[in-house]
């Protein structure tokens, strides 16, 4: 999880994707999938996250340490989309993010997130064009 959390950092906050004298850029949309996997992986086995940074990333983000229920897939779903959204660093100026806990397999699931993600960039759209 720590590089998934190190690649979505440096994806969301490339420049290429924000224009900071515009302060706008692309939507980011997160799609972290097997969520039955993670369901049935905690059932069994503790979620455990320990994160100490290395000096790079000292900078930006502190040690976390998950200190929830490491068997209650609710609070460990919450716990990673935070730490997810804390490295969108541009959220606050303007900067839009969603995040979609999927399983690929269920189709009425993956459905439903992408017509909301295809609303959502319709919408962005027009917005957008004025109308």
């Amino acid at each position: 999880m720590i590089e998934a959390l190190r690649l979505f950092d440096w994806v969301a906050n490339n420049r290429y994707f924000f224009d900071a004298k515009k302060q706008t850029g692309a939507a980011l949309i997160l799609f972290l999938n097997k969520k039955d996997l993670l369901i049935e992986k905690i059932k069994k086995k503790a979620f455990v996250f320990n994160f100490t940074p290395n000096p790079e990333d000292m900078r930006k983000y502190p040690a976390v340490e998950y200190k929830g229920d490491p068997h209650d897939y609710g609070q460990v779903e919450a716990f990673i989309l935070a730490e997810f959204q804390k490295r969108v660093q541009n959220h606050d100026h303007g900067q839009l993010y969603y995040p979609h806990v999927t399983v690929a397999t269920d189709k009425s699931n993956v459905e439903t997130v992408f017509n909301a993600v295809r609303d959502r960039i319709i919408q962005e759209s027009l917005r957008d064009a004025g109308l």
